[in-house]
């Protein structure tokens, strides 16, 4: 139960909470994945202090300016940072027992929310990837959930995420007990009969093996 209480504030909307759901896994993207730009950030701001010193003391000599400046840099530096931390921290993916979400907002702006029903997935499969000797190190992957094989139509996307492989795992789990799950859920059909109007289908045909389109 706390765990489907912790689904619901994430996405934020209880009415998309299926019945029976509960929360499995959440992943963000990789922590290097959040370096890389903050590092960049970091060296530009720097940098810009550096020119803005050099020029400003050198050429012009004004203090009051330069301070002036240099605000403006640190604010914009500020806000940079802040943009690249939301955008991490908002963005993750879920894995309830009944679908796979990846879900992308921002605050007083847009939510996003991209969701698989996994009892409704057909002819799935589950790709690990990872590429480089620094993702073998760091353990970062990405994990590809493939609907309709031969075509590659459509593809859910985990992209760069810590552990990769147990996910895959985690997920393979989750689609094969769907897959069982349909199956041994019985079938009823509708009959002439006033009687009993609705029979199971192994009653019809006893020891037969029934499959339904």
């Amino acid at each position: 139960m706390q765990k489907t209480r912790a689904l619901t504030r994430w996405v934020n909307d209880p009415s998309k909470v299926l019945p029976k759901e509960t929360l499995l896994l959440r992943k963000r993207n990789h922590w290097y994945l959040l370096v890389q730009p903050l590092s960049f950030a970091t060296l530009i701001f720097f940098a810009a202090i550096f020119f803005i010193s050099y020029f400003f003391f050198q050429i012009f000599n004004d203090l009051l300016l330069f301070i002036i400046t240099l605000l403006i840099v640190l604010m914009v530096y500020i806000n940079t940072v802040i943009k690249f931390l939301a955008d991490w921290y908002c963005h993750f993916y879920v894995l309830t027992s009944r679908r796979i979400m990846e879900i992308t907002y921002k605050p007083l702006f847009s939510k996003n929310m991209n969701n698989v029903i996994i009892n409704q997935v057909k002819s799935t499969e589950i790709d690990v990837e990872m590429e480089g000797m620094l993702a073998q190190l760091l353990d970062i992957g990405s994990v590809i959930v493939t609907f309709d094989r031969p075509t590659h139509q459509q593809e859910f996307y985990m992209h760069s995420i810590k552990d990769p492989k147990s996910v895959g795992f985690l997920l393979t789990e989750q689609l094969d007990q769907a897959r069982i799950d349909n199956i041994e859920s019985p079938v009823w059909v509708r009959t002439k009969d006033k009687d009993n109007r609705l029979r199971f289908i192994e009653e019809i045909f006893p020891g037969e093996s029934v499959r339904l389109a």
